[in-house]
């Protein structure tokens, strides 16, 4: 469940701007869906 939107989530921040190596976009991403619910994460993270 939460696999396929990490997934998504990574695709999306990976085209939408250069920014912090892949690597720390992925724990930004990681810490985010650990305290909020996958369709909070993607409204903040976008």
């Amino acid at each position: 469940m939460i696999v396929g939107n990490f997934d998504v989530l990574q695709d999306l921040i990976s085209r939408s701007y250069d920014g912090p190596p892949h690597a720390e976009v992925v724990k930004v991403i990681q810490i985010v869906l650990d305290h909020k619910p996958d369709f909070i994460a993607f409204t903040m993270l976008r």
